[in-house]
């Protein structure tokens, strides 16, 4: 017979081990209730940190950042997580991935810095991994902080660990990405030159869906600012086919208006500039560029 403390500790691993195995189904909806009936019910049971960090893992992924920080939070300031250093690390991490979610790339960056100091924890290509992923991360923060210079820098050293690490399946996936973080990088800089140089050695089909059609806009950008107008139109309409709401549509019509225009295919532009006008939108320069362009093609034709 099992005294009272056995079979608490049996119903602790069973709760904990059901929400494990939801987690890794990605049935993290699920998963929050056997982690939060172990905080409840059987706290003597558990390291509190520990079901903090996994709760704060769960939220993360249902986009709950705001609750994820909270969980996360917990672990951090506990004593007991800063002598696990792997786990540490990896809170500090989620710390900086869940306050990215909620735009906030100040705190974003300072828990990927205090992550970075304890690489001791990692070694080989496990830790260069993780040291790739954290300046990837702090690159993307410096970015929408238009921090331009300094993302480059933190792309950059992303690609040099990348190059540096043993090859594998995952090499050419992870190479590619960071082409696509300077390039695009690049094209906020105002560099076509330099972007394309970039953009043009990325795979877009090796990038998920969402960054593939960022890219075609970038793309496409970084040819217009070049006034390669023919090839910034056969990108703008491969964005055009992927586009999936107004904004996107909105935008891309009116790029390809102004693409058209300058290689003298007005019927062309004038349509794509109406089309843009048809869409609500939040891009105020969408209106602008159109109505200024169609008045242009209107005066032109009154001329003619």
């Amino acid at each position: 017979m099992y005294d009272e403390d056995e079979i608490k500790q049996r119903q602790t691993e069973m709760l904990f081990d059901k929400g494990i195995a939801l987690y890794q189904e990605f049935k993290c909806e699920e998963a929050v209730k056997y982690f939060q009936q172990l905080l409840d019910d059987y706290s003597d049971y558990v390291d509190e940190w520990n079901i903090h960090e996994w709760l704060g893992l769960c939220h993360y992924y249902l986009k709950d950042y705001q609750i994820a920080i909270y969980h996360l939070s917990k672990s951090y300031k506990n004593p007991e997580a800063k002598q696990n250093g792997l786990d540490y690390v990896q809170i500090l991490e989620n710390l900086g991935r869940a306050y990215f979610g909620l735009n906030n790339y100040k705190e974003s960056i300072k828990y990927y810095e205090e992550a970075t100091a304890y690489f001791h924890y990692y070694s080989g290509d496990n830790w260069a991994y993780k040291r790739f992923l954290f300046h990837l991360g702090k690159g993307r923060c410096y970015f929408h902080l238009d921090m331009y210079d300094h993302a480059l820098n933190e792309f950059q050293a992303a690609m040099n660990i990348v190059l540096q690490m043993k090859n594998d399946s995952e090499t050419p996936v992870r190479i590619n990405l960071v082409k696509y973080e300077i390039g695009y990088t690049y094209v906020f800089l105002k560099d076509a030159k330099k972007a394309l140089i970039h953009l043009e050695e990325v795979d877009a089909i090796k990038l998920d869906s969402l960054r593939r059609l960022l890219y075609y806009s970038y793309l496409g950008d970084a040819y217009r600012m070049l006034k390669d107008y023919k090839n910034a139109i056969s990108i703008y309409h491969k964005f055009e086919q992927m586009a999936e709401d107004d904004d996107d549509r909105a935008g891309v019509s009116t790029k390809l208006g102004i693409s058209y225009y300058f290689v003298n295919e007005k019927e062309k532009a004038k349509n794509y500039f109406k089309k843009a006008l048809q869409y609500p939108t939040k891009f105020e320069w969408v209106k602008e560029r159109s109505e200024k362009f169609l008045m242009a093609i209107e005066n032109e034709e009154n001329e003619a």
